[in-house]
């Protein structure tokens, strides 16, 4: 299995050089929703209706969380669904992931991509020729996702050809979330959730 760090150039979570600049795309804190503008808002007070604020017909984005018992299926099927949720076929993003293994009620480890679009309209962190040359990464958001998933869920599979009796052992899987943050800046995230084991 591959590392996601040989996979894929993580960002660090304040972007170099624009220290200044609020709200940064590495702020794990914070959302974008599709029909609000870029702000420290986000999610916070919403002055109006997120039903009406949606456009109409189109992907608009959302959170989806799974079980702990689907997990690692099939990747034909999981390309094609994050492409009907709206996730753009691109290279050239920026990630950043966040790990809070101390906090078993919030996510144990979480990964954004944040789209070059995204970050010369949205966040205003890169300028035009950034833009333009902004350097691909290895695989697209979606396989990035992929690969998140598979090492999120590694070891977890139900070991196969078990004789009678045989003791097993195996790991409990997380649940996987994946949302599309913003569908039209090109903003998605994942992460993972473990299970609380009582002491």
């Amino acid at each position: 299995m591959t590392d996601l760090n040989k996979l894929i150039n993580f960002s660090p979570p304040v972007w170099p050089g624009k220290e200044d600049l609020t709200p940064q795309p590495g702020d794990l804190t914070k959302f974008m929703a599709n029909g609000y503008d870029c702000d420290e808002d986000f999610f916070g007070e919403q002055k109006n209706n997120p039903f009406t604020r949606m456009p109409s017909a189109e992907d608009v984005g959302g959170a989806i969380c799974f079980k702990s018992s689907v997990y690692r299926k099939d990747k034909k099927a999981f390309m094609t669904f994050m492409e009907a949720l709206g996730m753009w076929n691109n290279k050239q993003f920026a990630a950043f992931k966040e790990e809070r293994s101390n906090y078993s009620h919030t996510c144990a480890k979480q990964m954004r991509l944040v789209s070059n679009f995204a970050l010369q309209y949205a966040f205003k962190i890169i300028e035009e020729k950034e833009y333009k040359s902004f350097p691909e990464q290895r695989i697209t958001m979606a396989e990035a996702f992929w690969s998140f998933l598979q090492e999120e869920t590694r070891g977890c599979d139900f070991p196969k050809n078990i004789s009678p009796g045989q003791a097993i052992i195996t790991v409990i899987p997380p649940s996987i979330g994946i949302m599309v943050e913003n569908s039209y800046y090109g903003i998605f995230r994942i992460w993972s959730r473990w299970p609380e084991i009582p002491q």
